[in-house]
């Protein structure tokens, strides 16, 4: 079994649904890469500290655009050191002076630093970085920038996101990436009629959602102590990886993906869910104060168009490489792409609506209150 996830851009934002959706994949999976946006914040607090001070609170005044007056201290530190920067001859007192202000820019800075690194935690960041294995955990760069900071830190690779997205995946993975995806994916703006999610209904053709798997908070876990879970379950279901590997295959070469889902892949789902209820580590967890298994996994199928439009609107792929990727979308074999779908602290999916047909909506029902009471 081997997961791929591309996160789309959150800038300044620490998103613990992408960091489930890896501890997950770490626990279940053979091997697990990711790229985008949890590559920056995983590696944030890192770099930051060998940086200059002043491209630090150029950083961290992003983070802190929400604090008003925050945002104006740091603004007010950078136009002084502009203009300092400026100055000739420059007294004594004026250099002391700057000395100090610098000095407690420094602290505060500091005392940033160590609060999202606390963030980091709470949010199931530390996990995913101490678990770093070349060949079960590890993520790909996307841009030369990054590859010029991480180039010491992850392994360096140059295939470009447009093609990971025309050749099914990452090199090594063709016909066998699964796709790690959040609950916004299960939206109107990505299907055109709601989405098979009964086991019953699943019909050859169309995309499908099945819940399949629950699974308690992994994010509140040490790194320490998901290697131990991992372990534990890896014998129970390695047939389940196997069998994964299998349907993920069979979606992309065109064969029949969705008999085998039903007829092997569902019927080895109960005996994964027994492993994880059933793990000592996990059962003790999971009886703690405010640990429930409330957070709800589904597999399923879509067409590759879906997925691409999905990264696309999410601004992963610019339009141009999304032209080039429908342009060659007739020469490649039909298929379909395997996914999993996370309902992050949800027993269930929740149906997305655009917002433009929430505004329709809303028009509508306004108008035709007006229409009733005249």
């Amino acid at each position: 079994m081997r997961c791929f996830q591309v996160d789309f851009q959150e800038e300044f934002f620490l998103n613990s649904t992408h960091s489930f959706q890896l501890n997950v994949s770490y626990i279940l999976s053979d091997s697990t890469v990711y790229t985008g946006h949890t590559v920056s914040m995983l590696f944030l607090a890192e770099r930051i500290r060998k940086i200059s001070l002043i491209k630090r609170v150029k950083i961290v005044v992003k983070f802190l655009k929400h604090i008003p007056e925050m945002v104006e201290m740091l603004d007010g530190y950078m136009e002084g050191h502009k203009e300092y920067c400026k100055m000739k001859n420059i007294p004594k007192t004026v250099i002391v002076a700057k000395k100090k202000f610098d000095m407690a820019m420094d602290a505060i800075i500091t005392d940033w630093i160590e609060w999202f690194e606390m963030m980091l935690n709470r949010n199931g960041y530390f996990s995913l970085r101490n678990c770093l294995e070349t060949d079960v955990l590890s993520f790909i760069l996307q841009s030369q920038a990054e590859k010029d900071e991480f180039i010491k830190l992850g392994e360096d690779v140059e295939t470009g996101l447009r093609e990971l997205f025309a050749f099914k995946g990452l090199p090594n993975y063709e016909n066998k990436t699964i796709w790690l995806l959040p609950e916004g994916f299960y939206s109107q703006e990505y299907f055109d009629d709601d989405i098979i999610t009964s086991f019953e209904s699943i019909e050859v053709g169309k995309p499908f959602l099945i819940p399949c798997l629950k699974m308690p908070n992994l994010n509140l876990l040490s790194s320490i102590e998901m290697k131990i879970i991992k372990e534990n379950v890896n014998t129970r279901i390695a047939a389940f990886r196997e069998v994964t590997d299998e349907w993920a295959t069979k979606c992309y070469t065109s064969k029949d993906g969705v008999t085998y889902f039903k007829e092997r892949l569902m019927s080895e789902m109960a005996g994964v869910q027994e492993a994880i209820d059933n793990d000592p580590f996990l059962k003790q967890w999971s009886n703690l104060d405010g640990v429930q298994h409330n957070s709800t996994i589904y597999f399923g199928e879509v067409s590759p168009l879906i997925l691409w439009k999905y990264y696309k609107n999410n601004l992963v792929i610019s339009e141009e490489s999304y032209q080039f990727l429908l342009n060659g979308y007739e020469l490649i074999e039909n298929h379909t792409v395997p996914i999993m779908v996370f309902a992050y602290k949800r027993e269930e999916l929740e149906w997305y609506i655009k917002e433009e047909d929430q505004v329709i909506q809303q028009e509508m029902v306004e108008s035709v209150r007006k229409h009733m009471e005249v």
